[in-house]
């Protein structure tokens, strides 16, 4: 066998090994199977307010910089949030506004300060006092 045969097959044969241990990681780190984290979402909520709250939630794309329940951006989690905060807290934090704005990147807030005239407002905050711990 040539020397340039024999490195072809041997650069095959370790790529082949690279993909195999990605896919055996990928496997053990997600048992539930790809995307399993992106699908999980919490039940529906019962209250036709709270579930137009959980609709502006979805449109707005928040999924984009938190999550809920596992779904979504895992940087910021929202579980329990309305524990930690009341109607007024979670306004403020919604749409950039003082005292939460002291704790925001300038362009965070910039970015919040457009959901100060979402007409469902009062129904994600609704919605994100739903969000208690056990």
């Amino acid at each position: 066998m040539l020397r340039q045969t024999k490195a072809k097959l041997l650069s095959a044969l370790t790529a082949a090994l690279v993909v195999a241990l990605a896919a055996l990681f990928s496997l053990l780190s997600n048992p539930d199977g790809p995307g399993a984290r992106d699908q999980a979402k919490p039940p529906a909520p019962a209250d036709p307010r709270v579930a137009a709250g959980r609709r502006a939630y979805e449109r707005l794309g928040c999924a984009l910089c938190h999550s809920i329940a596992g779904a979504g951006n895992p940087g910021s989690p929202l579980d329990g949030v309305g524990s930690r905060h009341d109607a007024a807290a979670l306004r403020a934090w919604i749409i950039g506004a003082e005292p939460a704005r002291a704790s925001l990147p300038e362009s965070i807030a910039r970015r919040k300060a457009r959901y100060a005239s979402e007409p469902d407002l009062d129904a994600l905050v609704a919605y994100l006092q739903t969000l208690r711990t056990p």
